[in-house]
Formats: structure tokens, sequence, C-alpha cells
């Protein structure tokens, strides 16, 4: 009776997610795709959710003042329980440091999980000590530490208190030439992509500087 009622909320969530995803891609003109095949080859969106096992549901594509854009509802079994909705975005430049901000309440075993498979990263949130307080409140942030003087100078004051202040309902993961915003375990709603769209779209305005 449990796992039946489970099964049942899991096809309601879907669908609740389905409809968002694809209401907010009719509203700004781009393309959903749905379900990729697990671990699949063509793997659209890579980074820190990347996982054995995953499922991949709900992909679309589009492309906004300028740049690609790649939406993808993952479900990952290690660290088990973890269901993201990302949104990646293609940089026109290359060369970042790879940095992780988060302010959700992460397990033990997803940090685990996290320094198995990116051993290099450490803790950076010294850097940001003079920042916002409430930057430092809520988030923390991880790098490896011989990028630690180039992190100081992507993440600046001015974005600091912007995420501090408007959006720390959501994770980022800057890489070599993709940025990535991450909600974590939310219910996916227009609103709620609209609000990753335009923080994301902000914060490349601020990385993507040739």
């Amino acid at each position: 009776m449990i796992a039946l009622l489970r099964q049942q909320l899991l096809k309601t969530r879907s669908l609740a997610s389905k409809k968002a995803v694809e209401f907010f891609a009719q509203t700004f003109g781009f393309v959903y795709f749905g379900q990729f095949g697990v671990n699949s080859d063509g793997q659209l969106v890579r980074g820190l959710t990347t996982s054995l096992g995953q499922v991949d549901s709900h992909y679309t594509l589009g492309h906004y003042r300028g740049y690609d854009i790649t939406i993808v509802e993952r479900q990952t079994s290690h660290p088990p329980g973890y269901r993201w909705l990302a949104m990646q975005f293609d940089l026109k430049t290359t060369g970042h440091p790879h940095l992780y901000i988060t302010s959700y309440n992460h397990s033990a075993g997803f940090y685990q999980d996290l320094f198995s498979k990116f051993t290099y990263l450490g803790k950076a949130d010294q850097l940001f000590s003079f920042h916002d307080p409430m930057f430092a409140k809520f988030f923390k942030v991880f790098a490896a530490p011989n990028d630690f003087m180039a992190i100081g100078r992507h993440i600046t004051f001015e974005i600091t208190t912007m995420l501090g202040y408007h959006f720390r309902q959501f994770d980022y993961e800057l890489t070599d030439n993709h940025l990535y915003v991450y909600s974590v375990n939310s219910l996916a709603t227009p609103g709620q992509l609209r609000e990753m769209l335009r923080v994301g779209m902000w914060l490349v305005g601020k990385f993507d500087i040739s």
C-alpha cells in the first residue's frame, strides 16, 4: 500500500513538473523534449549532479538573449533521494575556475559524494568573510585552493549581496564554460523557472566577460 501511494505521488509530481516546464518553454520559445535515456552518451547537462544511475526528465532546450540554455530535472542515486531542477547556461568564454555555491542544507552523504567526485574541492568561505553578512549566513562556497585568488575576482561584493538578499533559494555551479543554477528537492513551477532564468542571466553578464 505504501509503495503504491509513493508511486502515485511520484507520478503526480512528475506530471506537475512536466506542466510547469512545458508552460515555461512555451512562454520563452524553448523546445520541450521530455525524457532522455538513462546515462545517455549524449548527455546534455553535466556538472556536479552527474552520477551513475541518474534519471533525467523534462529536457528542454532554448536560446535567450544570445545564450544557449538547457533545462533538466534530474534524480540521482548517489546520494539517494536527491532531485535537481537544473538550468545550464553555455558561456561564450572559457577557462573559468570550478566553484560551487550552496545555500541548501545538504546531508553529510551529499558532501561525502561531492568530495569523492571532486577531490580537489575545498571550503572557500573564508574568502567572503568581509562580504555582506547575508551571504556568509546562508551560503557555503567550494573551490580548488589553487583557484582561491581567481574565485575572489569572480565572486564580487555585488554578486554576494545579490545572492544573499534575493536568490538564496538556489545553488550555483561555475565550470570551465558553463554556469548552472540548481533548485534542490523542490517542486518545479513556472515562477521558479523564471527566477532561475533571471538570476542565471544576471550572473552570466557578470562572469562572461572576455
